[in-house]
């Protein structure tokens, strides 16, 4: 494929992208729903994936497009990818981004699979050994949790980082305490999940972390799980945006771009 394309994840608080050129990774990163305006510049067509409400939405392509893009996907729910469908009763109910990275583990065919998407919300997906979505869970994510904590109490307040220190059980000051607490909550959510998948499938699944506190969970989660089955991979979405993308712009699946780095 020749032209260039500009793929973009907008979640609740930040946008992710990337830039491709033909099958080339040309460049990626992430920034805020205000710094729209310092992507890079089109033209080309654009792959859409969207959580925000329509107002925000209609903002954030207007100035995407202002840079000469063309939309051309809009991702859903409700679009099939080959393999796979989704577990819900209401298909079209399941957020976008984690069908995206449901399609994602399937087209690399880690199965079975756990998709834990670790953003505002902390979501977990399970993708049977036959690729089939058997479901998943939505649960706060850690800030969400945090802010949380600090709006329903007078006397809990902390800062920092969601760095796990397994030096510091048990905390002995606030700031620790909530970050570690609630580290180690989501980990204990994911742990069971997974021990749980490994029942029902026979063999441990692969547990694969995305967003933006992915890598903190990784860091927890390999003193509790097989470190094999362990994978941080940041773009899971955009990688299955360009999947799907592709596919329901008349594409092979046969013929869809490899993860890259780019040059």
């Amino acid at each position: 494929m020749s032209e260039r394309q500009l793929l973009i994840d907008a979640g609740n608080s930040r946008v992710k992208w990337q830039l491709w050129e033909g099958s080339a990774l040309r460049r990626e990163g992430a920034l805020s729903l205000e710094g729209a305006s310092t992507l890079p510049e089109g033209p080309g067509v654009l792959f859409l994936s969207s959580v925000l409400r329509p107002d925000r939405e209609s903002e954030l392509l207007s100035a995407i497009e202002a840079l000469g893009w063309t939309l051309t996907y809009r991702a859903a729910s409700a679009h099939p990818f080959p393999g796979l469908a989704p577990g819900y009763q209401e298909p079209a109910r399941l957020g976008v981004d984690r069908w995206l990275a449901l399609v994602a583990l399937r087209a690399r065919g880690f199965l079975p699979a756990v998709a834990v998407d670790a953003g505002s919300a902390l979501t977990v997906d399970c993708l049977s050994p036959e690729g089939r979505h058997e479901g998943g869970w939505i649960v706060p994510g850690l800030t969400l949790a945090q802010r949380a904590l600090f709006q329903g109490t007078d006397g809990v307040r902390g800062e920092g980082g969601w760095c796990w220190d397994a030096s510091q059980a048990p905390p002995r000051h606030t700031a620790a305490a909530v970050a570690q607490g609630l580290l180690l909550q989501a980990m204990a959510f994911i742990a069971e999940v997974a021990q749980q998948g490994a029942m029902r499938w026979g063999r441990p699944p692969t547990i694969v972390l995305t967003g933006g506190d992915g890598e903190a969970l990784l860091l927890g989660l390999r003193h509790r799980l097989p470190r094999h089955t362990l994978k941080l991979e940041p773009a899971l979405v955009l990688e299955g945006l360009l999947a799907l993308g592709e596919i329901h712009c008349g594409h092979s699946p046969d013929s869809l771009h490899s993860p890259s780095s780019p040059p």
